[in-house]
């Protein structure tokens, strides 16, 4: 097919117009290609042989071992995998953790958000030195020997150490987030000089720096990993404090 064009007052035959539509279509199919790719990227993870699940660290194909059950000849066999992801993978979008509006926390026994800190919990007729104690035991509920150790651990290291050795419940995968949403809960309104400290954070995002995946959050290399699960508790039980005042004002 030809067409006549007139360009500058010259009208000359242009052949093969048709092909125009078909050049452009294919432009733009190559650049939602690169527009793709450009969200991707190959990250190198962790297989585990014995059931194929693939983990983010060390730790936690470590934890994953202790948790699941494997066959009898299971000889914590693994191996590193590529894949590849979205960028945003784990964290629901890039988080700017230099922003104002983010507040960020390293889970040490020295930020009074974490449940490292010391800031005993009541739960019923039982008193745990931390957060982390009631977290540990809670995981252990179907093992009282370890329960019992984590307990009367009198520091934090020592409730873990009792925690790695304990047989979790069951439905721990399932059950954990509630459980320390409750734990969290308590922690902040039994102690109301740190009630009042979470209130300060109105309005910013919180974030826990810490290498469970779980838990918290990394940042490497602008990658970011992690699903900061107790950081966005902490949001979650923050409103819901936020709330009461609010309800109790006059």
């Amino acid at each position: 097919m030809t067409a006549l064009i007139r360009e500058g007052g010259v009208v000359y035959e242009q052949k093969h117009v048709e092909s125009q539509p078909l050049a452009l279509a294919a432009a733009a199919e190559h650049k939602a290609r690169l527009d793709f790719l450009a969200t991707q990227r190959v990250v190198e993870k962790i297989k585990c042989l014995g059931c194929g699940a693939v983990l983010e660290t060390n730790e936690d194909f470590q934890t994953h071992c202790m948790e699941v059950e494997h066959d009898e000849d299971f000889a914590y066999d693994c191996e590193m995998i590529k894949v590849t992801e979205s960028k945003s993978a784990g964290t629901g979008g890039n988080i700017d953790l230099g922003s104002d509006t983010v507040l960020t926390f390293y889970n040490t026994e020295l930020s009074e958000l974490s449940n490292l800190f010391p800031a005993a919990v009541i739960i019923g007729d039982q008193r745990f030195p931390t957060a982390e104690h009631a977290w540990q035991h809670a995981r252990a509920a179907a093992d009282p020997a370890a329960a019992d150790k984590i307990a009367a651990a009198e520091t934090v290291a020592e409730a873990q150490l009792a925690g790695a050795h304990a047989t979790p419940r069951k439905d721990w995968d399932t059950a954990k987030d509630a459980l320390a949403r409750e734990i969290i809960t308590l922690k902040f309104t039994q102690h109301p000089e740190l009630r009042t400290k979470l209130l300060a954070t109105a309005g910013r995002t919180i974030v826990m720096i810490d290498q469970d995946q779980w838990a918290g959050m990394m940042e490497v290399d602008g990658r970011q990993t992690g699903h900061n699960t107790i950081g966005k508790l902490l949001m979650e039980v923050r409103d819901m404090l936020a709330g009461d005042v609010g309800a109790a004002a006059p």
